[in-house]
């Protein structure tokens, strides 16, 4: 019996020492830090790129982030949302809000390599509302490719394709 207490300080010490428990924002993560830039100059006139900062909350719960279309004007901030673990439903989730004040929000699920977010949204092309799907693939530490998708069109061919490096 002597030995019950010892074993469970022992299970108490490496627990203390150990790393910190597993968040449930974690596999996110990897989005946090530094700019992440995609070549935009196809998507109209005067675009040059598209600008996306990830950063952790300041109690690291959840990823904010911000994105900002840089043309030959200069920089105009269009979205400002997060990313987040929702314990009430126990899935990831987002919303935004864009540059008129408009909010979105949808389910977010992490398999792997691929990151998914589904949306209602206007589609960039027409204007047509319709539900959007936005693949984000993990190709290294500092690149992944951002798909979108019109669901209500074609679901097989994205709309158009990023690919976004950080720096």
């Amino acid at each position: 019996m002597k030995r019950a207490p010892f074993a469970l300080a022992v299970l108490l010490a490496f627990s203390l020492l150990g790393a910190a428990p597993a968040k449930p924002i974690d596999p996110l993560l990897w989005l946090v830090g530094g700019t992440w830039t995609a070549d935009a100059s196809t998507l109209g006139p005067g675009m040059l790129r598209i600008e996306t900062r990830y950063r952790l909350s300041s109690n690291g719960s959840f990823v904010r982030f911000t994105t900002a279309f840089v043309s030959v004007k200069g920089a105009a901030p269009t979205y400002d949302g997060q990313l987040y673990y929702d314990t009430a439903t126990r899935q990831f989730a987002m919303w935004y809000a864009d540059a008129k004040g408009g909010i979105v929000q949808g389910p977010v699920a992490v398999d792997g390599a691929v990151t998914s977010l589904l949306f209602d949204a206007a589609d960039p092309g027409d204007g047509r509302p319709g539900q959007m799907r936005v693949l984000m693939t993990r190709k290294s530490a500092d690149l992944y490719t951002w798909s979108l998708y019109d669901l209500t069109r074609d679901p097989s061919r994205p709309i158009f394709s990023l690919d976004y490096r950080r720096r």
